[in-house]
């Protein structure tokens, strides 16, 4: 068996879907295989403190979250055909950090992400992907 436990950082692009549908060949046949589905809310690392600002905040990181729990029921509409034990979480903050601390907390033995084929500078400076790989303490399978 490649794994016990997959992780899926999953934001609902159709990367993302690529992303579900590797998982899926790789847990279909492995009913005991877990599958973890993940969505960040990526927040802000420096916030302006105005008069009102933290109410908008709250405003907008419930939306958020909202909206990430939308995609999230989505991605797992994807997994539906499989039996295995499907399971939904959101983080917050930083994308490669999250990633990495939820492998860590959960016991992931495969990731399973997309990559936007960013090359050259642009990779190295802004891919998720490129950073997580970097980091990971286990195997990545990236959809392209």
């Amino acid at each position: 068996m490649l794994a016990t436990k997959i992780l899926i950082a999953y934001n609902g692009t159709d990367l993302a879907d690529q992303a579900v549908q590797l998982a899926k060949k790789v847990a279909q046949d492995e009913a005991q295989i877990i599958i973890d589905l993940l969505y960040i809310v990526q927040t802000p690392s420096t916030l302006v403190q105005i008069a009102g600002a933290s109410q908008v905040c709250d405003s907008s990181m419930e939306q958020l979250q909202h909206d990430g729990e939308i995609i999230l029921q989505q991605g797992k509409q994807l997994l539906s055909d499989l039996p295995n034990k499907i399971e939904t979480h959101i983080a917050h903050g930083d994308a490669t950090t999250a990633i990495i601390q939820h492998i860590e907390d959960s016991h992931i033995d495969l990731l399973i992400m997309g990559n936007r084929g960013l090359t050259g500078v642009k990779e190295k400076m802004s891919s998720v992907s490129h950073r997580v790989l970097q980091q990971s303490p286990i195997p990545v399978l990236m959809a392209k």
